[in-house]
C-alpha cells in the first residue's frame, strides 16, 4: 500500500475478508439546546465490520452536510468500538522499539492518521479519537485500521462492533443565557406590623445585551406595599409589582428594593414567602428567583393590658324601658389580640333589642341568644380600643331593686396564650306603670333683634340641621321647627349642626343645649342664629321725584353731582344720578344726602353682598326719602 512504512507492509496473509452484517449511516441535524455551549449538525454509525483474513479493514461514513455547515464545524468526534484488537503492552513509542512479535492497529481517516486502538484479545473496547478539522469533506469520508507487525506472522481476527463519526459547531447563545435573578430579605422572623425590606438582583452575565426587561413580585397576601426605590420603571396592579427597563448590558446589574409592611393580624409562625421573575427579549419564559421566606414571631400580651369597662346610659329603670349600655375593649400591650369574643350575660326579663348593636358606630350581629348575646369581635391592633353598644327592653318579669349585667371577654395573643376580662354594670327597677314618652321641639331662627326669643320681627330658619346628644338628627321646617319624639326622660344635649347655616351667620349663645326632661313632657328649645360681618356693596341712585311716587322713572335723574354721606363721613358724589359704597361690612349704617347746608340722613340694615338703596327727592322740595330697592 503506498503511503505507508514498507515494514507495515512487510507480509501480507492470504486469508479472507468478510463482511457479515454491512453497515448503517445515522444523520443528524438538531437543534441547539438552550444554554448549550455546542450543536450536533451530524451523526453517523457503521457497524459489523469483521476481518478474518487480512491486515487492514474499512469503511466510509458519508457526511452529507453542505460546504457551509461544514466549514462551521469546531469539533469533530470518531468513537471506534472493536473486539480483538492488537494493542502493544511494551510501549507507547511501539513500533519504533525492538520488542519481537510487537503489533498494533493504527486508524487513519481519509488518510490522515488518528491514532492506535486501545484493546486486548477477545474483549471489546471503545476508543475515541478527535479528527483534525481539515482531513473532513462532504461527501464519502473513507477510514481504515491497518494492523501492523514488526515480527513474526499476522494473525488478525479484529472486528468492528461500530464507528461514530460525530460534527459539532458552536451554538448561538439563547435568549437570556446569563441572565440571572437573586432574591433576599432583611428579616428571616418579623413581627406582625414591622417591616420587611426584600432586594431583588437582575444581573446579565452573558456575553450580549438584553433589551426590554420585565421583572415581576407578587406580594404575599400578608403584605403590605409602602415603596420601592430602582433604576427602572415601576408600576403596580393590585399587590402585583413590576419593574422595566429598556435594557441590560453585558456584565451589568440593576439592584430593586421593596418595602412591605407584615399585616398585624398574622398569628404566630405564619410563613411569609416571596419571590420574582425576570423575562427580556427573545425569551419564551419568565426565569423565576429563589424563594424566600420569613416566619411571623408575636409580642406578648400581659393579660392586665387586655381591658374591659361597661356603663349603662341610666342607673335607674322601669317596666318597659329600654337601656343601652355601652362595653369598651382596650388593648393598651404592644402586642396583637386575636379571637376576642364578648359574652354579656342579662338580668332576668332582660331582653336584647334585635339590630341595635353597634361596633364603633357599625352594625354588629349577635351570634348568641337574646338573654346571652354574644359578639365575635376578632382582631385588636396595639394600643386600639373597640366600643360596643346594645339596647336592651325591661319586661315585666324583670326583678324590682337591683339588677347585675355582666360582660366578659376572651381572647388569646399571638402565641395562643389565653386572655380575659370583665366588668358590670347596675340598675336599679322600680316599681310603676310604663313609662309615657317626652319630646323636645327645637325653634331655629334668625334672632334680629336679638333678645334670643322668637318673636315677630325674627325670620324662622328652615332646612337647618339639629342634632340630639342620643345621634338623632332633624331638619328644621318651613317654621323653623325640629321635633324630637318618644323621648324618655332624662338630660339631653341639643345643637344646631353649623355646616347648615346659612354663609356668614353663627349660632347666638352658646351652641349646645342642655335639655331636662320630665316624663311625658313637651320641652321647646330656642335655637337663635345671629348674623356676622361680611363683605357688603351699598348702592343706588339720586332722582327727582317729579309724580311723587317714590318709583324712579325714566327722566328723573338729577345730572348735577350731589353728596351722598355714609357713617357721617365717607363722602362721594353722584356721577348721572348713581353712586356707590364698595367694601363694607355688613351691619348697622347710616345714609345720607347733603343738599345745600342740610344734611338728611336715615339708619338702614345692610346685608352681605349687594344693597340698593335708591334715593328720591320730592319735586320742588327738599324733603328726602331712602328706600331698599326690591
Amino acid at each position: 500500500m503506498s503511503g505507508y512504512p514498507a515494514h507495515q507492509m512487510a507480509r501480507v496473509g492470504n486469508r479472507f475478508l468478510s463482511i457479515l452484517c454491512g453497515f448503517t449511516v445515522l444523520f443528524f441535524l438538531l437543534p441547539g439546546l438552550s444554554g448549550a455551549a455546542e450543536e450536533l449538525v451530524f451523526k453517523g454509525t457503521v457497524s459489523s465490520q469483521y476481518v478474518g483474513n487480512g491486515k487492514e479493514v474499512s469503511w466510509q461514513h458519508d457526511v452529507n452536510i453542505s460546504a457551509d455547515v461544514l466549514a462551521r464545524v469546531t469539533k469533530a468526534v470518531l468513537e471506534v468500538e472493536a473486539t480483538d484488537v492488537d494493542y502493544p503492552n511494551c510501549s507507547a513509542e511501539c513500533p519504533d522499539c525492538s520488542e519481537s512479535e510487537c503489533e498494533h492497529d493504527r486508524l487513519f481517516i481519509n488518510g490522515t492518521e488518528l491514532g492506535l486502538l486501545k484493546g486486548a484479545d477477545g474483549a471489546t473496547q471503545v476508543t475515541s479519537f478527535t479528527v483534525p478539522l481539515a482531513s473532513l469533506q462532504t461527501g464519502s469520508n473513507t477510514c481504515k485500521v491497518v494492523n501492523e507487525v514488526i515480527s513474526g506472522s499476522p494473525s488478525w481476527g479484529f472486528t468492528l462492533i461500530s464507528a461514530t463519526l460525530r460534527l459539532y459547531v458552536a451554538s448561538e447563545p439563547a435568549p437570556g443565557d446569563g441572565l440571572k435573578i437573586i432574591k433576599k430579605q432583611y428579616k428571616s422572623t418579623i413581627l406582625p406590623g414591622e417591616t420587611q425590606t426584600y432586594l431583588i438582583i437582575v444581573r446579565n452575565n452573558g456575553k450580549k445585551e438584553l433589551t426590554n426587561i420585565k421583572v415581576t413580585d407578587s406580594l404575599d397576601p400578608a403584605l403590605e406595599y409602602l415603596s420601592t426605590t430602582s433604576g427602572m420603571v415601576h408600576s403596580q396592579q393590585g399587590n402585583r409589582h413590576i419593574w422595566t427597563a429598556k435594557k441590560l448590558a453585558a456584565g451589568q446589574e440593576i439592584d430593586i428594593r421593596l418595602r412591605a409592611k407584615v399585616s398585624q393580624t398574622l398569628f404566630s409562625g405564619k410563613a411569609v414567602s416571596n419571590s420574582a421573575d425576570v423575562i427580556a427579549s427573545g425569551m419564551n419564559k419568565p426565569l423565576v428567583s429563589n424563594t424566600v421566606t420569613a416566619l411571623t414571631s408575636y409580642v406578648k400580651v400581659d393579660p392586665d393590658d387586655l381591658r374591659v369597662s361597661k356603663r349603662v346610659n341610666r342607673r335607674e329603670g322601669r317596666i318597659g324601658r329600654i337601656l343601652v349600655y355601652q362595653i369598651a375593649v382596650e388593648n393598651s400591650s404592644p402586642g396583637t389580640v386575636f379571637n376576642l369574643v364578648l359574652d354579656d350575660y342579662l338580668p332576668n326579663g332582660f331582653t336584647l333589642v334585635e339590630g341595635k348593636s353597634l361596633r364603633d358606630g357599625q352594625k354588629v350581629s349577635n351570634s348568641g341568644s337574646m338573654r346571652h348575646p354574644r359578639w365575635k369581635l376578632g382582631v385588636l391592633l396595639p394600643g386600639a380600643r373597640t366600643s360596643l353598644s346594645y339596647q336592651v327592653v325591661i319586661g315585666t318579669n324583670a326583678k324590682r331593686g337591683r339588677n347585675i349585667n355582666r360582660a366578659e371577654v376572651a381572647a388569646t395573643d399571638g402565641g395562643g396564650n389565653k386572655l380575659s376580662g370583665a366588668d358590670e354594670a347596675t340598675v336599679m327597677i322600680g316599681g310603676g306603670d310604663i313609662e309615657i314618652p317626652a319630646e323636645i321641639r327645637a325653634m331655629v331662627f334668625m334672632d334680629n333683634d336679638g333678645n334670643g326669643m322668637r318673636n315677630s320681627d325674627d325670620e324662622p330658619l328652615a332646612g337647618i340641621g339639629v342634632i340630639l346628644s342620643k345621634g338623632e338628627k332633624r331638619v328644621s321646617d318651613n317654621d323653623g321647627l325640629a321635633v324630637f319624639a318618644d323621648l324618655e326622660s332624662g338630660f339631653y344635649s341639643i345643637a344646631v349642626d353649623p355646616r347648615t347655616l346659612p354663609p356668614y351667620s353663627s349660632v347666638q349663645g352658646d351652641s349646645t343645649r342642655l335639655v331636662r326632661l320630665m316624663e311625658g313632657e313637651s320641652s321647646r328649645v330656642m335655637l337663635p342664629v345671629k348674623r356676622d360681618l361680611a363683605p357688603a356693596v351699598l348702592y343706588g341712585m339720586v332722582y327727582t321725584d317729579r309724580n311723587r311716587d317714590n318709583a324712579f322713572q325714566k327722566g328723573e335723574e338729577i345730572a348735577e353731582p350731589v353728596k351722598v354721606v355714609l357713617d357721617g363721613r365717607v363722602i362721594t358724589k353722584t356721577k348721572k344720578g348713581h353712586y356707590i359704597f364698595g367694601k363694607l361690612l355688613s351691619g348697622s349704617h347710616t345714609l345720607g344726602v347733603r343738599l345745600g347746608k342740610k344734611n338728611i340722613e336715615k339708619e338702614m340694615e345692610v346685608m352681605a353682598g349687594d344693597n340698593e338703596y335708591n334715593i328720591a327727592l320730592p319735586y320742588g322740595g327738599v324733603i328726602l326719602s331712602i328706600e331698599e330697592s326690591k
